[in-house]
């Protein structure tokens, strides 16, 4: 099966099907599709009508933008602050 030959490492600017972007995300062909049909999701390549790629760089690229690092999340209250700070220093805290 050629997903499972998919390897990223030396092959960044490589462009794969969108059934293969679609195990790379872990996403569905039919989540691509609505992705770009509302302009959101990984940058990809429209060679013609009916064919569509995605670079890894691009996939990778799109991955690394939906990183979520909830130490560095501004909009966490100051009340969820204090609740992990607790957890954090193993005190017990009343849910």
């Amino acid at each position: 099966m050629v997903r499972e030959k998919i390897s990223v490492v030396g092959e960044v600017d490589r462009a794969v099907s969108d059934k293969d972007a679609a195990f790379i995300l872990g996403v569905s062909r039919q989540t691509l599709c609505n992705w770009r049909h509302i302009g959101v999701g990984p940058a990809y390549l429209k060679i013609n009508s009916k064919m569509i790629r995605y670079r890894l760089s691009d996939l990778q690229a799109f991955m690394d933008s939906q990183r979520v690092d909830p130490n560095a999340d501004p909009a966490l209250s100051a009340t969820a602050r204090s609740v992990r700070e607790a957890l954090e220093a193993g005190e017990e805290v009343a849910a």
